[in-house]
């Protein structure tokens, strides 16, 4: 009983089945046809918008690219136009290339620019037609006053038949001999451009003889009579002078110099003093200036004096003079020269570097190195026999 039940449940089922699969069939073949009538409808939507992109193109850019390629066109034409005489700061804008495709503003807008450009350059042109106008009125103008000067200067008669014989022989005559006197004038000028640095050179030339033949002039003059001797002996004194000023006023605390004539000058007052004038110690001062100065000056033009020997003296100066003596002597002694002094003065003995004792006695003078002990005990005392 149970059994013969499933079995119907069961052909109940697939009847069931079988008819949702039927219409789910149907349904299948009823899109398919939807699909077909949507991709007929597709096909013509694309073939509609084929021709009206077509027609678009036929009839709107097309049209827009013929009036861009005119639009170049006439700016290219104006720009030739322009050229060299195009007014300050005129310049065309391009079309911008970027725009494809060009559409009714770029084109308005480019339209625009071209004509404003368009309408300067006209303007600057109307400027230029009429000065050259008012050039060529000029220019007819000094045309007939040159004519009236032919006239006058050779004869033509301007209102003859220039096409008669003969009748413009007076005009030729007169443009020969102009070109006649311009050529002989170019030469001319030519031969002065020419000589120009001739006589440059030879003014140069001129000058520097000249001053050569002065120098030379003045050389024999010197020459002449042992003046040149004269002359470098005066040129030698001066030195020496000058030198011997320096060490003088170095020696006296700059109360005294030389002058020209070896005659000593104060130098606060400006007073000359004879030797006659000098006390002791001023004279020897003096002639130690002149003696350090002949040593100096012969250091310069020749060989180096190596010693100087200075033969007393000192004891005509006051202590502080003998300072100051002994200190130029100092720096006279420095490097390689050495300078002697002969003295009896305790203050010079102290000052050397070294001391050579002379003591007269009977049997004859004796002469020694002082030792350094001696020295020493020499300063000490301040005394000793024979010494000041």
């Amino acid at each position: 009983m149970s059994t013969t039940t499933d079995h119907g449940d069961v052909g109940r089922r697939i009847q069931a089945a079988e008819t949702a699969i039927t219409s789910r069939l149907e349904e299948l073949d009823r899109l398919g046809l939807e699909k077909k009538t949507v991709q007929r409808d597709i096909e013509q939507q694309l073939q509609a918008r084929q021709a009206a992109y077509e027609e678009v193109n036929s009839h709107v850019q097309e049209p827009l690219r013929m009036l861009q390629r005119r639009l170049e066109t006439w700016a290219q034409a104006v720009a030739r136009i322009a050229g060299s005489s195009a007014p300050e700061g005129f310049e065309l804008a391009a079309l911008d290339p970027g725009t494809q495709p060009p559409t009714m503003q770029t084109i308005q807008q480019y339209t625009n620019t071209v004509t404003a450009s368009a309408t300067v350059l006209a303007a600057h042109l109307n400027r230029q037609a009429a000065d050259a106008e008012a050039d060529q009125r000029q220019s007819s103008a000094d045309f007939a006053a040159a004519a009236e000067t032919l006239v006058t200067q050779t004869g033509l008669d301007i209102n003859a038949d220039l096409s008669a014989a003969n009748a413009l022989h007076p005009l030729i005559a007169a443009e020969h001999a102009a070109r006649t006197d311009a050529r002989r004038h170019r030469e001319e000028r030519e031969r002065a451009r020419g000589q120009i640095r001739q006589a440059g050179d030879l003014d140069y030339a001129i000058a520097a003889g000249t001053i050569r033949h002065g120098a030379l002039e003045g050389v024999r003059r010197q020459l002449a009579n042992s003046k040149f001797l004269a002359y470098l002996i005066s040129r030698r004194t001066e030195a020496l002078l000058g030198i011997a000023s320096r060490t003088l006023g170095q020696l006296t605390d700059d109360q005294f110099g030389f002058a020209t004539d070896f005659q000593s000058v104060s130098r606060g007052s400006g007073v000359v003093h004879g030797p006659e004038r000098l006390s002791g110690g001023e004279k020897f001062l003096a002639s130690l200036a002149l003696a350090l100065a002949l040593v100096e000056l012969h250091a310069r033009g020749g060989p180096r004096l190596g010693a100087l020997f200075l033969d007393e003296g000192f004891a005509a100066l006051d202590a502080a003079m003998l300072d100051t003596a002994l200190a130029v002597l100092r720096d006279q002694a420095g490097g390689d020269r050495l300078v002697m002094a002969v003295s009896h003065l305790h203050a010079v003995a102290e000052a050397v570097d070294d001391v050579l004792w002379v003591e007269r006695r009977s049997g004859g003078s004796k002469a020694r190195w002082m030792t350094e002990e001696e020295r020493g005990a020499l300063a000490e005392h301040h005394g000793h026999p024979g010494l000041l």
